[in-house]
């Protein structure tokens, strides 16, 4: 299987390259989660080894204050400085942190945010994941476009065309696909479809021109004839 190797001969290098930047943001908010959690110190808490952002809001619906909870607290103790005739004097006396009122709501945000991004990452990496590496998805994909401009895109026996499976899987190929499918997402099928169709008329008549059959298991090379050869022999390019 040729996607296997990412490789700009196989076209494949800017797909394999986007599935793998993918896996890069998901590996990013997973982290992030990890690191808020144990720069609050909650991993070694077993009420909130996984799941801070939805055990606090369950903790704030049902009235269970920081007192039994341990996170954010409200009150601590704190040294005062108190002046008195004899001279200033150092007491110990309760404090409120009216702070950290805020910042457990900043921190449950920035919790369901991030397991948001990492939600909306992972669907568009399994999304894509079929689009490009599942060859009936995207084989149906680029015929609709080509039966949308009036191509025909079966032949007699009722089965798809060799033609237009030639020229999916050896000209298009992955990374082909792959734009086509990024030129939808941003400008719709009509420009798509503009798209596909001129590639395809391209392709028959570049191949009806020079009568070139296409090979089954790789990408047509330009055939050189002997006027070419001879052309190449007395150019000032092959000089060098």
């Amino acid at each position: 299987m040729t996607f296997c190797i990412i490789s700009k001969r196989f076209a494949t290098w800017l797909s394999c390259g986007y599935i793998f930047m993918k896996i890069l943001y998901l590996a990013n908010g997973i982290s992030q989660i990890y690191l808020m959690q144990t720069f609050l110190q909650l991993n070694s808490n077993e009420d909130y080894s996984s799941n801070f952002g939805l055990e606090i809001t369950r903790n704030i619906i049902r009235g269970r204050n920081w007192e039994a909870t341990n996170v954010f607290p409200r009150v601590t103790y704190c040294l005062v400085r108190v002046k008195q005739l004899a001279g200033i004097n150092t007491v110990t006396a309760q404090c409120v942190l009216t702070a950290n009122l805020f910042i457990e709501k900043i921190y449950i945000f920035l919790w369901f945010w991030v397991v948001f991004v990492a939600i909306c990452t992972s669907l568009s990496l399994i999304t894509w994941i079929f689009r490009l590496f599942i060859p009936s998805k995207y084989f149906r994909e680029v015929i609709k476009h080509l039966k949308l401009h009036g191509h025909p895109v079966k032949n007699e026996q009722g089965n798809l065309d060799s033609n237009v499976k030639k020229f999916i899987k050896h000209f298009l190929r992955l990374d082909g696909v792959f734009l086509l499918y990024m030129i939808n997402i941003n400008s719709g099928d009509l420009a798509t479809g503009s798209v596909v169709s001129e590639l395809y008329n391209s392709y028959m008549e570049y191949h009806k021109n020079k009568n070139l059959s296409v090979p089954d298991d790789s990408f047509p090379l330009l055939k050189v004839n002997d006027s070419d050869k001879t052309f190449l022999k007395n150019s000032d390019y092959t000089s060098s």
